[in-house]
């Protein structure tokens, strides 16, 4: 059985910006299918069959971040860059990505949250 742990601590670095995530959801992840069916198919009473693509799409990370104005967002990298994630448990997830968005919260007497979509481009690691 998981143990359950607390998201307080959990940091992301990306690129050269650094921050304390509020909320980290790994999206978007799958796999396709291609047809294997075919006329001379023998399979009994006439079903699809299928096999796996052999790519996975890794999906995105979608992040909310305490956000320091004097630090300047990862916008305009042109390549997947480094990715990190260290989670309150010491596990980290090391991946590359591309900054796919992000808005910029700044409520009157409140903390200011920076939102963004991370596009993961390979594999994740984890240690």
């Amino acid at each position: 059985m998981a143990t359950p742990y607390a998201g307080f601590g959990n940091v992301i670095a990306f690129q050269s910006f650094v921050g304390e995530l509020l909320t980290c959801r790994l999206s978007g992840t799958g796999r396709g299918e291609i047809p294997t069916f075919h006329a001379g198919s023998t399979s009994g009473t006439p079903m699809k069959t299928y096999m796996p693509e052999p790519f996975t799409d890794p999906g995105s990370l979608n992040v909310e971040i305490h956000f320091d104005p004097a630090d300047t967002p990862p916008w305009g990298v042109t390549e997947a860059t480094a990715c990190v994630v260290t989670w309150s448990d010491g596990s980290v997830w090391t991946t590359e990505g591309i900054l796919e968005s992000i808005d910029i919260d700044g409520p009157i007497e409140n903390k200011m949250v920076l939102s963004g979509v991370i596009k993961l481009s390979g594999n994740i690691v984890i240690t």
